[in-house]
């Protein structure tokens, strides 16, 4: 410390970010500017990275099973079904998703099914609720054609659908939305509405 008083054995594989907390509980003792930089960068840091390969996203919706995003901590797995779920208990979010979705994509409609299904039982007893299992599946509809599952869709119907599961999910805590390589799967005109849209 400047005062040369106090010493703080600091490990040498520990992030500076740490070692600060180490340094300086609570922040006691730095200017204000320094404390509202290190907390930017902390929440910079400590942002969750939704990895969403349109393979991960159609297996996770095929599976019904949480997208495995476990190359860093930083990492966050979303599951996207579960996501438009949370989505689909709010009414007005869920007409945005909706409506959103349909516009980009140039669709007719999507509908989506979250049901409670009872897993056959071996006792005689009443059906308990761990006995129920909740299906949850998206269907999309273009001009002209039949309702078919998302997975059939092209990489970026489920890229675009996963982004907007994310934007507008309770996962997404921070002010920040980054998309990296955001052209790779898209037609320019859904790049054009997504980012009017965000």
């Amino acid at each position: 410390t400047i005062s040369g008083k106090k010493v703080h054995p600091i490990a040498i594989d520990i992030s500076s970010f740490s070692a600060i907390k180490t340094l300086y509980p609570d922040f006691t003792g730095l200017p204000e500017e320094q404390k509202k930089f290190i907390g930017v960068i902390t929440d910079i840091a400590l942002m969750n990275i939704f990895l969403f390969s349109p393979d991960n996203i159609r297996n996770s919706i095929i599976e019904n099973k949480k997208i495995d995003a476990s190359i860093s901590l930083r990492n966050a797995s979303l599951d996207i079904l579960e996501a438009i779920d949370k989505i689909h208990n709010d009414a007005g979010k869920y007409e945005l998703f909706k409506n959103t979705v349909c516009d980009i994509l140039n669709l007719e409609d999507l509908k989506f099914i979250s049901q409670n299904i009872s897993k056959p039982s071996t006792t005689e007893n009443t059906k308990k609720k761990s006995d129920e299992e909740k299906v949850l599946r998206i269907y999309l509809k273009r001009y002209g054609s039949e309702y078919a599952p998302i997975y059939e869709f092209s990489d970026g119907t489920l890229v675009i659908v996963a982004i907007l599961a994310a934007y507008l999910s309770d996962n997404l805590q921070y002010s920040i939305l980054c998309v990296e390589e955001l052209e790779n799967c898209l037609h320019p005109s859904a790049v054009k509405k997504l980012l009017q849209f965000l």
